[in-house]
């Protein structure tokens, strides 16, 4: 008896520790380790927005008394989302998905989409691997990002689309089942780049 419950354990003990299982242990998380630090970061530009929010109300009051009426907040940009609408997108209708098609929202001190202008950047990452691979990325200059700019029937937002390159020509069982998009914002005004991310599940039928 006490044999047979040893073999028993051990056998419990391989099937839930495969390779498999420790490999989505890991992707996991690898994701969320990541999604920890990019709010860790977003939080701390916030903060640093609405420091320097203050401080341009503070800095227009004493320059130019009355000027503002009591209570007014002027939109400042303080964050950078994405929302459910993006997705992974088959182009060439073989199948397999090839670009990542991203909906972007500037968002000011109260949390409202804010038409901005800067250079964004936008990455998509496979996370799956020991280290983080890059599969597609898309630079926006100033007059790229403004043109990106779209008005909708769910509103205004930022439409930016970033190939899948380094997935051309794989197969579906050598592509990973997800991707984290990371879009990076900076202010032409100056200040810190904001940052988003995403994930997003890949078609590999």
């Amino acid at each position: 008896m006490p044999a047979a419950l040893a073999v028993g354990s051990a056998t419990l003990f391989a099937w839930g520790c495969g390779p498999g299982n420790f490999a989505n242990t890991n992707d996991r998380l690898r994701r969320e380790n990541l999604e920890l630090q990019q709010s860790v970061d977003e939080l701390s530009r916030r903060l640093e927005r609405e420091v320097q929010a203050q401080e341009v109300l503070l800095a227009r009051a004493s320059g130019a008394a009355g000027s503002l009426p009591e209570g007014a907040r002027p939109p400042v940009l303080v964050g950078v989302t994405m929302d459910r609408y993006g997705a992974a997108v088959d182009e060439n209708g073989d199948g397999l998905d090839d670009l990542v098609r991203l909906y972007v929202y500037p968002r000011d001190q109260q949390d409202r989409m804010l038409p901005s202008a800067g250079t964004l950047t936008a990455r998509v990452l496979d996370l799956s691997t020991p280290e983080p691979t890059v599969l597609g990325r898309t630079e926006l200059d100033p007059a790229a990002f403004d043109a990106a700019y779209r008005d909708g029937f769910t509103g205004p937002y930022y439409r930016v689309e970033v190939p899948l390159t380094a997935l051309a020509g794989r197969p579906a069982g050598q592509r990973p089942r997800e991707v984290t998009a990371i879009v990076s914002l900076a202010p032409a005004v100056g200040g810190p780049a904001l940052t988003a991310q995403r994930v997003f599940e890949l078609d590999r039928e």
